[in-house]
């Protein structure tokens, strides 16, 4: 199996890899899944035993988003559809982790990556970030002493 005994699921955001580029061409030959998330209709694909990589001695599987959504434009106040393609890479099996529950996984993660940072700087916690940045500690600076 793999080393560590661990899952993991990563988003994979970089056109020039190779597992990125094998995936898209494996689309077009897999068979797509309807699904939903966040009341949007999205194809999904989930490409398995993949072993592009490697250094990875374990096959790997692949998820794949497009999700197409209305935007209502500030300035014009005008609908346009924008499409977001999103592809995770995991080591999770399908059962118990469906295709739908490795999209939620993966969004997820970026939510709370998200809606944390914006917490950190807009919110409640915004004075001790700005004073930890200003302020010298002995604990970030013994370093150079």
């Amino acid at each position: 199996m793999w080393s560590h005994h661990k899952y993991s699921l990563i988003v994979l955001k970089d056109e020039r890899r190779d597992l990125y580029e094998d995936v898209l061409g494996l689309c077009k030959i897999h068979e797509v899944q309807e699904g939903s998330y966040r009341k949007r209709k999205c194809p999904w694909w989930d490409v398995q035993d993949l072993t592009t990589w490697p250094k990875v001695t374990s096959p790997m599987r692949v998820v794949r988003s497009q999700e197409t959504y209305s935007v209502k434009r500030q300035a014009t106040k005008e609908r346009t559809l924008e499409t977001s393609e999103w592809m995770w890479v995991t080591n999770l099996p399908t059962s118990p982790a469906t295709t739908e529950s490795v999209v939620r996984l993966g969004h997820a993660r970026w939510d709370i990556e998200n809606y944390g940072f914006n917490e950190l700087v807009n919110g409640g916690m915004r004075t001790m970030l700005i004073s930890m940045l200003l302020t010298p500690s002995k604990r970030y600076t013994s370093w150079s002493s």
